[in-house]
């Protein structure tokens, strides 16, 4: 398996290996809450763009979410199976840079370029479901 790696700020331009994004697809969900949803919770979508590559390698989940979200959260993403791995924690905490590791700010965004496994839409929607439930990550994909 490749190590996991974090990439920001100029150090995106480095190591490119020129893939050609072949699909893009707009996805919407859900956050899970549990059995009890607000009126909030059930009016609230999440979008997020998926990105297939010529190479078939992987694919990309790029979203919009708090300013150092992942830092101040332990490296937990939904996007990753790790995710709640309390025992190991996540392989995207471990690659975090320190000057990474900080406290969200919900106040401001930021653009996320997550690289997962899935490297077409029909493995993503199966990973999606895998994890769909009012107890789990996702509801209403």
């Amino acid at each position: 398996a490749e190590i996991p790696r974090m990439r920001y700020g100029t150090d995106l331009a480095l190591g490119s290996d020129d893939a050609l994004c072949e699909r893009v697809h707009m996805i919407n969900h859900r956050y899970a809450v549990g059995e009890k949803e607000s009126a909030k919770d059930r009016l609230t979508y999440h979008s997020l763009v998926f990105l297939e590559w010529d190479h078939g390698k992987y694919g990309t989940v790029v979203e919009i979410g708090y300013l150092n979200g992942i830092g101040g959260y332990s490296g937990k993403s939904n996007w990753f199976h790790d995710k709640d791995d309390k025992e190991n924690g996540t392989a995207m905490y471990r690659a975090l840079p320190p000057e990474m590791v900080k406290p969200w700010k919900t106040g401001v965004s930021e653009i996320r370029c997550s690289d997962v496994p899935a490297s077409n839409l029909d493995e993503l929607m199966s990973y999606i479901e895998n994890y769909t439930g009012p107890t789990k990550r996702f509801v209403d994909p």
